[in-house]
């Protein structure tokens, strides 16, 4: 049982973005000049991605200190991902 749950844990972002990127307009107003930085920011930065794509569709943007707040803890359990996965292989 903890590894079905640990492996929903890790795969939820990626999940979430393939059906709101299929299914919804979520990312057309954050990515719609660059597609393939929202395909790379899925695979790679999957918490990341997802924040910036909800800052500009209810804040604009990136603007103010909440938002800067919720950026940072993004990019904060991105990488806690990238190091689990990594400490998890030795």
């Amino acid at each position: 049982m903890p590894c079905l749950v640990a492996l929903v844990a890790v795969l939820a972002p990626r999940v979430v973005s393939v059906v709101l990127w299929l299914f919804t307009t979520f990312f057309v107003k954050a990515y719609a000049n660059n597609p393939l930085l929202m395909i790379l920011g899925i695979v790679f930065l999957p918490f990341t991605t997802l924040a910036y794509a909800w800052m500009v569709n209810t804040e604009g943007g990136v603007r103010g200190t909440f938002s800067i707040v919720v950026m940072v803890i993004a990019v904060l359990a991105d990488l806690s991902a990238f190091e689990g996965g990594r400490r998890s292989r030795r």
